[in-house]
């Protein structure tokens, strides 16, 4: 963002970046205009925003940098102009001209429901009942997406905390350590899935599983 900075004693001589960047940093869901699809969850999530070094001086530039995580395919396209026009609309009502630099990344990962039957069953077999749960969705990227927007697959989660450190990270922190039993876990259900899809009926992945929907 940029816009005619000054000093603070002479606010009405400037254009108030600061507050515009704080007033342009809203999440999306609401404030989406009319035509774009509500199922699509878009949201912008910001991660930095830096404007001015003093306290006395109102900056002439700022900047803020977020992500626009994308539960499903829904929207992908037209989430830069959606975005661009959103926040030109809150910068221009405070004299201030916004740039916005919209960069695609990863695709959203839509897991084929075939798949994830198969892997699950898997699963089941080699490790017994209580093994596979469905974890709430994730809206970080994976570049596994990719994959799946050319083949059928499935992304699943291969539980890794150090319980045994008596914690469960939700994130990896600095001092990770991964309970390396769990490699064995991993490439036992690897092998599973893989001798599972050989199968010639395919009985064991006719049915999705329960809850369980396309995007």
């Amino acid at each position: 963002m940029s816009g005619p900075g000054g000093h603070t004693a002479r606010p009405h001589l400037t254009a108030d970046l600061v507050y515009a960047s704080a007033r342009s940093s809203p999440r999306c869901p609401r404030h989406c205009p009319g035509g774009f699809d509500p199922r699509a969850s878009l949201s912008l999530v910001w991660g930095r925003v830096s404007a001015g070094s003093v306290a006395n001086a109102i900056p002439d530039e700022g900047m803020a940098e977020g992500t626009v995580p994308l539960p499903r395919r829904r929207g992908l396209h037209s989430a830069p102009d959606l975005l661009k026009g959103l926040i030109d609309a809150v910068a221009n009502s405070y004299g201030v001209n916004a740039e916005v630099n919209y960069q695609r990344y990863v695709p959203p990962t839509v897991n084929d429901q075939a798949s994830t039957a198969m892997i699950s069953s898997a699963a089941l077999d080699v490790l017994g009942a209580g093994s596979v749960v469905q974890t709430p969705q994730s809206l970080g990227g994976e570049d596994f997406a990719w994959y799946l927007e050319s083949i059928p697959g499935s992304l699943a989660r291969l539980g890794t905390p150090g319980a045994r450190h008596g914690r469960v990270a939700r994130h990896p922190p600095a001092d990770v350590d991964v309970d390396e039993r769990a490699i064995s876990v991993g490439v036992r259900v690897m092998a599973a899935t893989a001798i599972t899809a050989l199968w010639d009926d395919g009985a064991i992945v006719a049915q999705p599983l329960p809850g369980v929907t396309s995007a």
